[in-house]
């Protein structure tokens, strides 16, 4: 990790008026929670093209991938801008700018996974026959598979899903878009 930190002057909480610029780079990573890194190994075996072995991989409670994370962050005003995640398991890419709230309350981010497998490698039997005719539609840039993504909640009810709109968005975007939302609910 390599990181500037900026603390001034004043009487707010430390968490309201700290700021720090920086990188981070994690590598091998494996969750201690077995059930996170059943998804992980599971996601990062379709993402291979290997769902047969995904199923396995998947309910094993042990760890069959590492992933690697690098981050590019900025924090100030009790919110972390992520300006570019990027987390990678063997078969998949997934880069993404976000916010996440110091309290751990609201986070949001949004960006793209792209994988070595097309979408009809990634299932067996007859899903696998109704999808190859849109691998076309899927496949971006010597990618098997792009698709837009989103993660968003608070810290009991975590979203993963599609993002069909905005993926794009910038960190600021969206922390303006969570401040909304928080003052919306009454919190500051």
């Amino acid at each position: 990790m390599k990181a500037k930190l900026h603390i001034p002057p004043g009487k707010e909480r430390v968490a309201q008026k700290l700021g720090l610029k920086g990188d981070l780079t994690i590598q091998n990573v494996e969750f201690s929670n077995a059930g996170w890194q059943d998804r992980v190994d599971g996601l990062s075996m379709r993402a291979q093209g290997k769902p047969k072995e995904a199923k396995a991989a998947g309910n094993d409670q042990k760890a069959e991938v590492a992933s690697q994370m690098a981050v590019t962050f900025s924090l100030g005003n009790a919110l972390m801008m992520v300006n570019s995640l990027q987390y990678e398991i063997p078969g998949a890419k997934v880069n993404m700018d976000g916010v996440y709230s110091l309290d751990g309350n609201v986070f949001e981010f949004k960006g793209h996974v792209r994988t070595d497998a097309m979408a009809s490698q990634m299932v067996t039997g007859w899903k696998s026959a109704l999808l190859r005719p849109f691998d076309p539609l899927f496949k971006r840039d010597g990618a098997g598979l792009e698709l837009p993504i989103a993660i968003s909640g608070t810290k009991g009810d975590v979203k993963f899903g599609l993002a069909l709109r905005s993926a794009d968005e910038s960190p600021k975007q969206m922390a303006t878009q969570l401040k909304a939302k928080r003052q919306a609910q009454g919190k500051p």
